[in-house]
Formats: structure tokens, sequence, C-alpha cells
């Protein structure tokens, strides 16, 4: 374990009277509730397998997600394939910008040179 201080007192929620706890009591407290959740987990778990229409409904349930998640991957492919090709069609706009940028320089110093010329 490491060196970390834990038994420093934390205040209660709302700022009662109550002492505070400590990381210790907050480290226990989270396993106790952690254990009473996978319990409370398995009994539904087993109350829903053991009853026959809601295990029907579970299996339905559980092949509707099988199905979804098999045409999910064809849907990550798709996303990728759009993604690479906006990412291509992001770098052409820039280089079209950057050229315009340059073309629009050019012209402007063709601008001044004919204004130069018409004033001599």
């Amino acid at each position: 374990m490491s060196n970390e201080d834990t038994t420093r007192q934390f205040p209660p929620a709302g700022g009662g009277q109550q002492p505070g706890r400590t990381l210790d009591d907050l480290f226990q407290l989270m396993e106790s509730l952690r254990g009473e959740f996978t319990e409370f987990r398995a009994r539904v778990e087993a109350r829903l397998l053991n009853t026959t229409l809601l295990s029907e409904t579970l299996n339905a349930v559980r092949a509707d997600v099988r199905a979804v998640a098999e045409r999910q991957d064809p849907l990550e492919q798709d996303v990728a394939e759009i993604a690479k090709a906006s990412r291509r069609i992001e770098s052409k706009v820039n280089g079209i910008s950057i050229d315009f940028s340059e073309i629009k320089g050019i012209l402007q110093n063709h601008e001044e040179r004919l204004q130069a010329l018409d004033s001599q």
C-alpha cells in the first residue's frame, strides 16, 4: 500500500454535525455497495430467466442487440471512409484557399502596376 494518508476526515455531505468519513471508510462503503449491486443484478437476472415470458423477452432483446452489433461494423467502416474523404476534401479546400490568396496578391500587384503606368 502507498504512504498516502487514508485517515483524513472529510466533512459529511450537507455539512451536518456527524463526524466525517475517512478514505478507508469510503472505500469500505464502495466495496459494500458494489457487493450489494452484484447480488441485486444476479437476483434480477435469475428472476428474468426463470419467468418464461420475461425470459423470452430477454432473449429477444439479446438477439436484437446482437443484430445491431452486427450492423454496426459496416457502419463504422462507412464512417471511417466518410471521415477520410472529408479530410481529403478539407485538404483540397485549404490548397484552393492558399492558391486563391496567392492569385489575389498577384492581381493586386498587377493593379498597382497598371495604376502606376496610367499615372505616367
